[in-house]
């Protein structure tokens, strides 16, 4: 295993930081955190782990959006271009890492803003899936965008999320494209609101639809 810090320079100006680790050479699973939930936080941490133990390689981002200050001052629209720009940038970087023959893309909360609109269109990573952890669909967009995508579409979310809206769920599920998991009582952050054990239940819930929905697309070609 080979792992090494690399650093992605944006039109934005912005430097982000990335951990390239090399497994296999087959598959490559990139990981676009969230403001404030980064891979160390339990969803992102997990993914991680079942996706090294599966032998992918990983590109795991260190998008530091919350530290920055100018980032913070500009309107919410702003904020969503640059980061959709980011997500463009990000994405044309991992192009470069090798010829994979699968590419899976997993985003938490502003990390599906990045993916949302870059990822669908490069056209050069073969069969790619999607996996949306908590994705921000209020007044963003990225409910059409994660329904247009032609590839598959895995997303989690709970119902005490803010973005969580029944109908759009039932919406989104209805396309062989993409599968829905709601969790009960969870919200933004993946916490149940009955407490630690019930939060711990969740995310292990969470892992396992993860860990079925990629070894039903395992064969999937896009």
């Amino acid at each position: 295993m080979e792992s090494e810090l690399q650093t992605i320079k944006t039109r934005s100006k912005r430097e982000i930081t990335a951990r390239y680790t090399k497994r296999q050479g087959k598959e490559l699973v990139i990981f676009l955190p969230g403001l404030r939930y980064g891979m160390a936080m339990p969803l992102l941490h997990y993914a991680a782990s079942m996706m090294h133990n599966r032998g992918a390689d990983t590109l795991a981002l260190q998008l530091a959006y919350a530290d920055d200050e100018k980032f913070s001052k500009l309107a919410e629209d702003k904020q969503l271009e640059q980061v959709k720009a980011d997500g463009e940038d990000i994405l044309k970087h991992a192009e470069k890492l090798g010829d994979y023959e699968r590419v899976t893309v997993i985003g938490k909360s502003l990390g599906t803003i990045a993916m949302g609109w870059a990822a669908p269109n490069r056209k050069t990573f073969k069969n790619l899936r999607m996996v949306w952890l908590t994705p921000s669909l209020k007044e963003t967009g990225l409910a059409d965008a994660i329904r247009k995508a032609e590839q598959p579409s895995l997303i989690l979310i709970g119902t005490q999320d803010p973005s969580f809206n029944k109908a759009l769920m039932e919406s989104l599920n209805k396309s062989p494209r993409i599968l829905v998991r709601a969790f009960p009582g969870v919200d933004h952050g993946f916490n149940h609101a009955k407490g630690v054990p019930e939060s711990a239940q969740s995310v292990a819930q969470a892992m396992k639809a993860l860990r079925n929905w990629l070894v039903a697309t395992d064969n999937a070609t896009t």
